[in-house]
């Protein structure tokens, strides 16, 4: 591509060649660091990423140029943050700043106020600016880290270019796909359609150029999104549409990578089945509870832990639509097996004991759910002294007997 014709698209002036540019930049970037910035946000088609996710990839040695994918070197945010502002000098990236909505936001900017930000940190949350607190969480001091940092179309186009034709996209691939996970699974305030959007342009630009060799890479792409559904059903921001579409074409996509019922999959569908929860949807969730526990009995045996855990979310999901009777009955069942495969004392035991009390109150059975949540309460309280458990349950007794 050259800088003849309209290159509007690229944010660039028409006579500044594109290739030209990057070829200057990789030849003058000793540290791979402007090169390795440059993969990510290529991956990443239009949709950016927040700076400080590059702040993470620097910090995790993620972004580093081709060359050796090996050990690579750590770049401080401050660092990072310079190689941005040469690269956006140059014309190969934008930087939109973040606008929260005690700025006057319309709402539709990747710094929503409902999406998360700094002024959701408490003052004691605030670490010296270098990226993570004493407890391994996310915190910056000021909104410029929220800003949304995204490649030129044309630069874009030809990076993905060159590494095809090298053969490293795969390897390129894999360090964005690391990157997005520890972005999900941080506790900084990214905007959840940011990340969601995200992830899915990282498999669509991906998905592609990749063959049978590249299965791996593949399933660890798969696990990224999952981890992904996963923190979407706990961004306050989320809304029913980021969750339930992000979640249902990461299914798809397991069942056309890798079959119907597939155990990888699993952990997937667990975590669709509580967005449907979350968002409302109680018969879709029961529904999906009801079909993982199936396949999951089909590859286990009855008395694995994991189908047992399973089966305790249906019962629970029943709880949540207010279909009480079948919650009775399914932890009914349920009960007898923790207590013939934990034993009548373990902590799980009880805790299904003491939520089958809970649905007994609800259709009105108030003996029978009091006596199992002072079971429950009293051999949780021998078993771990003062733990959380008890109040809850002594509140529900309390108030069944004041009726």
């Amino acid at each position: 591509m050259t800088g003849d014709g309209d290159n509007s698209d690229d944010g660039r002036p028409d006579e500044v060649p594109v290739t030209e540019t990057l070829d200057e930049i990789v030849a003058s970037d000793d540290s791979g660091l402007c090169a390795g910035l440059l993969d990510v946000l290529a991956l990443l088609s239009d949709v950016g990423a927040a700076r400080w996710v590059l702040h993470r990839a620097g910090d995790l040695a993620l972004a580093a140029a081709p060359g050796g994918y090996g050990d690579h070197e750590m770049f401080a945010p401050e660092v990072v943050d310079e190689a941005l502002g040469e690269l956006a000098e140059a014309g190969l990236l934008t930087i939109d700043e973040a606008v929260f909505g005690d700025a006057g936001d319309d709402g539709d900017g990747a710094g929503d106020e409902d999406a998360g930000g700094p002024d959701d940190l408490d003052e004691s949350d605030q670490d010296d600016g270098e990226g993570e607190d004493d407890d391994g969480e996310v915190d910056y001091l000021d909104d410029s880290v929220f800003d949304t940092v995204t490649a030129v179309p044309g630069a874009a186009r030809i990076i993905l270019a060159r590494h095809v034709a090298a053969g490293t996209l795969a390897e390129v691939g894999g360090r964005a796909c690391v990157l997005l996970g520890e972005a999900a699974r941080s506790d900084a305030g990214i905007d959840s359609a940011l990340l969601a959007d995200g992830m899915t342009a990282c498999w669509d630009g991906l998905r592609p150029y990749l063959g049978p060799g590249d299965g791996e890479l593949v399933k660890d792409l798969l696990g990224m999104r999952t981890w992904g559904l996963y923190s979407l059903l706990f961004y306050p921001d989320a809304t029913e549409a980021v969750m339930t579409g992000f979640g249902e074409d990461l299914l798809a996509d397991y069942e056309q990578v890798l079959g119907p019922g597939h155990p990888d999959a699993w952990e997937a569908r667990s975590s669709m089945a509580f967005a449907y929860g979350r968002c409302g949807r109680h018969d879709e969730a029961i529904g999906a509870h009801a079909r993982l526990c199936a396949d999951m009995e089909r590859v286990f045996p009855a008395d694995d832990p994991g189908i047992l855990n399973a089966r305790g979310n249906l019962a629970q999901g029943y709880v949540n639509a207010g279909r009480y009777r079948e919650a009775v009955s399914e932890y009914t069942r349920l009960l007898a097996d923790y207590e013939r495969v934990m034993g009548p004392r373990h902590p799980l035991t009880q805790s299904v004991r003491g939520s089958l009390g809970k649905a007994y109150l609800e259709i009105g059975q108030v003996a029978e759910g009091t006596e199992l949540m002072e079971a429950a309460s009293f051999a949780v309280g021998f078993i771990i002294p003062a733990t959380q458990e008890i109040t809850p349950i002594r509140e529900v007794i309390d108030e069944a007997r004041g009726q």
